[in-house]
C-alpha cells in the first residue's frame, strides 16, 4: 500500500472533543481582571451588550451570538465593549481574548486521538 501524502482531519469531534461554546463563562472568566466596574455589571449583563451591539453592526446571524464583523477585529470590539460600560482590566486584551476563547471554547483530546496520531507518525 502506498503511504498517503497528507491526512485530513475534521477537528471538531475528532481530534478534539468539543463542549458547547458559553460566552458567559468566557466573560467571567476575563471579568476575574477587571479592576475597575464602574456600573457593577454582570458577565451575564455584558453578554447580554455583546449580543445587542452585534445585531447593530448588522452582522448578527440568526440563532447564533456570534458573527462575522467585518473590518472590526475581536480585540476592538472587546475594547469597546469592556470600555464602553466602566469596566477596566490588569491586563491585556489580546490576555483576555485568549482566557475568554480557553474558557468559552473548550475542549480535550478526543477519545484514542494520541495513540492514532503517534501510530501515523511513526508509520
Amino acid at each position: 500500500m502506498k503511504k498517503p501524502v497528507m491526512i485530513a482531519f475534521d477537528y471538531g469531534q475528532t481530534i478534539i472533543d468539543e463542549h458547547p461554546v458559553d460566552f458567559v463563562r468566557g466573560t467571567a472568566e476575563v471579568m476575574k481582571y477587571a479592576v475597575v466596574n464602574k456600573f457593577n455589571k454582570t458577565p451575564e449583563e455584558i453578554q447580554s451588550i455583546s449580543a445587542q451591539l452585534k445585531k447593530e453592526l448588522g452582522n448578527f446571524k440568526p440563532g447564533h451570538d456570534f458573527g462575522d464583523y467585518g473590518e472590526i477585529s475581536n480585540l476592538a470590539f472587546q475594547a469597546f465593549l469592556y470600555e464602553s460600560q466602566g469596566i477596566e482590566l490588569s491586563i491585556s486584551y489580546e490576555e483576555a481574548e485568549l482566557i475568554f476563547w480557553d474558557s468559552a471554547a473548550w475542549g480535550k483530546a478526543a477519545p484514542g486521538i494520541e495513540e492514532l496520531l503517534a501510530y501515523l507518525h511513526d508509520n
